[in-house]
């Protein structure tokens, strides 16, 4: 922990160098090192070139999704992801066909991400009895009823086009890795800008590790 430019990517980098060298005593041993942000694990990995020496070869430096997004293509499952715009369409769309206009689309999008995604809700009885602890905004059963008609016509509307949000690609690899158990190399996983992550990407972490 320490505020902006205390060093704690550098003190990361170091221990990844010294775990691989400590840990990683058979060939495909690796030690993991990812980050919230594609520019940052970048930045990382040819910082880590000029630190390691022969202990390199054994750091994998990923951006999370991009691990997720590889390790699930390399099993044989495809996806295309939406963009923001897209995203933001099956919402006003999903919204429009539930005829409701109870709930303004920024109070749709947190509550999907922060109870029902966050949650790892599968559907409306879930939805119906998990807590709501921070949300700010009471719902009885009828509203949330409510929610859930347009949750179910959002699901339907990113159906239709084909692609998928970010988390669910990560709730998809963190399951794949429970239910399968596959062989992983790593020895050790070093994450980095921990406060930007998602409880859903924490989870896939956890099965990682």
């Amino acid at each position: 922990l320490g505020g902006a430019g205390t060093g704690k990517t550098v003190v990361a980098m170091h221990r990844a160098k010294h775990l691989a060298r400590t840990l990683c005593a058979n060939q495909d041993d690796r030690i993991l090192f990812t980050t919230y942000t594609a520019n940052l694990a970048q930045n990382v990995d040819q910082n880590m070139t000029n630190l390691c020496g022969p202990e390199k070869e054994k750091i994998e430096v990923v951006h999370i999704h991009a691990w997720a997004a590889r390790f699930m293509k390399k099993h044989g499952v495809e996806f295309k992801i939406a963009t923001n715009e897209e995203i933001d369409g099956c919402w006003e769309r999903a919204i429009l066909e539930a005829e409701d206009l109870s709930f303004d689309l920024g109070f749709l999008k947190k509550e999907w991400e922060q109870v029902f995604q966050s949650n790892g809700l599968k559907g409306r009885a879930d939805y119906l009895s998990v807590s709501r602890a921070g949300r700010g905004q009471t719902l009885n059963r009828l509203q949330r009823s409510q929610v859930w008609k347009i949750f179910a016509n959002f699901m339907n509307e990113m159906k239709a086009i084909g692609k998928r949000e970010w988390l669910n690609v990560i709730q998809d690899t963190r399951r794949f890795i429970e239910q399968k158990k596959p062989a992983l190399p790593y020895r050790s996983v070093i994450v980095d800008e921990v406060q930007d992550f998602h409880t859903e990407e924490w989870k896939l972490i956890n099965a990682i590790a």
